[in-house]
């Protein structure tokens, strides 16, 4: 099937594409500027909010306002070092978000945080396709409309001070944010393609254990995020493609990379109770929801080949 076509073969299952946002579309207007919108209406755990209430039209139009940067995306951190010093925390220029929230929230009427505490053990979470990591931060904390889980960034610096974050709301909404991008030098901006794969995958089975132990069937909208794309080459190819990674292959340079024309990114797609199963009834074996958002990340930087996926 071609992506650009959205016409299936004979006997494939015909795809649902994602909604692929360039840049950052907002009800009334439309920017490039992930800073212009007020966090109070766009972190999934913001003082007991719903965002999903935000476009009072649809999930659609209410998932908008969750791309910008929020109390917890401006907490992210990564390494540099300078000439002056060496290795010192620095806030995050590039970043990249998961958000999924449900189209009709769940109801916890008197939600024990201690339970969800518990329930959320990071040696007990442990997701496909890495079974043997941690997905769930270890520092697990309550929060006003449910549980936040923080992985501190050690290293001394900026204020900013999370390598990443998961924000699971008592509704259903969660969210993940991390780094999963580096800047070499001054010129070179890349984005992990394989860990970008990895951690959504581990992400869609965390949140159908989220909507089983809520009761939720409504669908879920997902947003995944990507900030600061533009000029940034995708890599971390699968072994299938390694060749043409920009950087650990030996067949393309990063300066003849392709690279994202975009300064931000949002791909949105709906994912249903039979989608949820499909995931997490697939195993080890990336399903089909992966693949095509994997494909859509590949598409947002200008590759044309399904490289963060071994066929």
């Amino acid at each position: 099937m071609s992506y650009f076509s959205g016409k299936a073969a004979a006997g494939e299952k015909p795809r649902r594409p994602a909604t692929l946002q360039r840049g950052l579309e907002l009800p009334h207007r439309r920017t490039n500027d992930l800073g212009g919108v007020s966090p109070k209406t766009s972190p999934v755990l913001s003082a007991g909010r719903r965002p999903w209430l935000a476009g009072r039209g649809s999930v659609a139009q209410g998932i908008r306002f969750l791309y910008c940067r929020n109390t917890t995306t401006r907490r992210l951190a990564t390494r540099a070092a300078s000439p002056q010093s060496g290795p010192r925390r620095v806030p995050a220029e590039m970043w990249a978000s998961f958000v999924l929230l449900p189209a009709a929230p769940g109801s916890v009427q008197t939600p024990d945080r201690s339970e969800w505490i518990r329930w959320l053990d990071p040696s007990a979470r442990r997701y496909q396709p890495e079974m043997g990591g941690l997905f769930v931060p270890h520092l697990v904390r309550p929060t006003l409309g449910g549980v936040a889980c923080l992985a501190p960034h050690n290293s001394e610096g900026a204020a900013a001070d999370l390598k990443e974050y998961l924000l699971m709301g008592f509704d259903g909404s969660v969210e993940l944010g991390f780094c999963p991008a580096t800047i070499r030098g001054e010129s070179q901006r890349i984005f992990w393609g394989g860990q970008l794969v990895r951690r959504l995958w581990q992400t869609l089975n965390f949140v159908a254990d989220v909507r089983s132990r809520l009761g939720v069937l409504a669908p879920h909208l997902l947003a995944v995020n990507l900030r600061n794309t533009e000029g940034a080459a995708l890599a971390g190819f699968a072994r299938k493609w390694i060749g043409q990674d920009p950087v650990a292959g030996a067949w393309v340079d990063y300066e003849d990379a392709a690279k994202c024309l975009e300064p931000n990114i949002q791909i949105r797609r709906e994912f249903t109770a039979q989608d949820f199963e499909e995931v997490t009834g697939a195993g080890a074996n990336p399903p089909q929801q992966v693949r095509e958002l994997a494909d859509d990340v590949c598409s947002a930087f200008g590759i044309e080949d399904p490289v963060l996926i071994d066929e």
